[in-house]
């Protein structure tokens, strides 16, 4: 009999659901967003770990915001103002830092628990 396995959007869900785990995914989206400058991507990456951390309602009211604000800043092609983002990540129980950059332009810190789990 063939093994079935989880699809890969409730396995990344079920990951992400850990506090831990969706900062690492946010820190690795972020680096990804400083390399290819993909705002679009980078915000639909924060949605999939909104969704994951119980949905645009929770992390509005984490991050001190109305949903429909949340919702369309996730939904724009812009990049949120800082102070916004700080926010939403703070909601997340992280913060925003600043450290130097590598000769490939990413910062070293490390494979990420979620990364493991999937090598």
């Amino acid at each position: 009999m063939m093994r079935e396995y989880p699809k890969w959007r409730d396995f990344l869900m079920e990951q992400l659901a850990e506090p831990k785990a969706a900062v690492d995914y946010l820190h690795i989206t972020l680096e990804e967003f400083q390399l290819d400058k993909d705002i679009t991507f980078f915000l639909k990456e924060v949605q999939t770990v909104i969704e994951a951390q119980g949905g645009v309602n929770e992390i509005a009211k984490r991050a001190t915001m109305c949903p429909e604000t949340l919702l369309e800043i996730l939904s724009s092609e812009e990049a949120p103002p800082i102070d916004i983002f700080v926010n939403i990540l703070s909601a997340f129980g992280c913060k925003l830092t600043i450290q130097t950059i590598n000769d490939n332009g990413i910062s070293r810190f490390g494979i990420p628990q979620i990364l493991k789990k999937i090598i």
